[in-house]
């Protein structure tokens, strides 16, 4: 009983702190989303563009279909 008792305080007490460990949601306004060029990440576009065109989903755009 001593068990149930303790991982029941444990399992509520644990949800009572997860909120704090959340990121901040961002919801910009209308119009005001932040944009960042890729070279602030560290990104070769040429890659990334490469990357994209070589892995590109090769069956039906249609999801219905998919």
């Amino acid at each position: 009983m001593k068990k149930i008792y303790t991982l029941t305080l444990f399992y509520f007490s644990s949800l009572l702190f997860t909120p704090a460990a959340a990121q901040e949601i961002y919801f910009p306004e209308a119009g005001t989303w932040a944009e960042k060029p890729a070279s602030d990440y560290n990104i070769d576009v040429s890659k990334a563009i490469e990357f994209a065109q070589n892995n590109e989903y090769s069956e039906s755009k249609d999801l219905r279909q998919a």
